[in-house]
């Protein structure tokens, strides 16, 4: 995870969905769980699936009263936790205020993101795209539901389970969590167990096979 200091778009912003504070100029940090690397500038536009329609995205507020959460394209995907789940996770990470989006996205839209950012033709599990992390979090969390199924397959997990990791691994990247360096990822995994737990889910980076 790297930072640039760019101004642009929210590449996961949906139809009637204004993700940035107005006049801000974005703090882009875009992670994913396995690595990062430098992150160009924006363009000014980025073609991505939204769902516009009534009823297709959540906006709730947090427990904190001024958090704004958008879950978009859950009813894409079969198997897939209802959006009050997905919803529940991100503000269970959530340490301070925050305006973030979940946009859970199939393989090709999670390839182009992976591809334009990050110079890696793959569709990577879950990145984040920070554009503000003070006094309130402001960011993009991209998850790629294909890409999870084969990992909680190949590891022994259930989908909820590994969604619920990458969920919160992506809103703690958001929020200035690391895992550059082996300290910042000890704090971070030791903070993802701790999570879990109290969503009952077992520690995931013990093998389950």
């Amino acid at each position: 995870m790297t930072r640039t200091l760019t101004p642009g778009p929210s590449p996961a912003r949906g139809r009637g969905e204004e993700l940035l504070l107005p006049g801000s100029a974005p703090l882009h940090r875009l992670g994913e769980h396995e690595g990062a690397s430098q992150a160009p500038s924006f363009p000014s536009s980025l073609p991505f699936p939204a769902e516009g329609r009534k009823g297709q995205g959540v906006r709730a507020v947090a427990a904190n009263a001024r958090s704004h959460i958008s879950v978009l394209g859950a009813s894409r995907f079969r198997s897939v936790p209802s959006r009050r789940t997905l919803l529940r996770w991100v503000t269970l990470a959530l340490e301070r205020s925050a305006r973030i989006a979940l946009v859970l996205a199939d393989a090709r839209a999670a390839r182009r993101l992976n591809r334009t950012y990050r110079q890696r033709d793959y569709a990577t599990n879950v990145l984040t795209f920070c554009y503000q992390d003070a006094p309130v979090v402001v960011a993009d969390v991209v998850v790629c539901v294909a890409v999870a199924r084969a990992e909680a397959a190949q590891q022994g997990k259930t989908l909820r389970e590994h969604l619920a990791h990458l969920v919160i691994h992506g809103v703690l990247h958001a929020q200035g969590y690391d895992h550059v360096r082996a300290r910042q990822a000890r704090r971070m995994q030791e903070l993802e167990i701790a999570l879990l737990a109290r969503l009952r889910i077992p520690n995931p980076y013990e093998s389950r096979k």
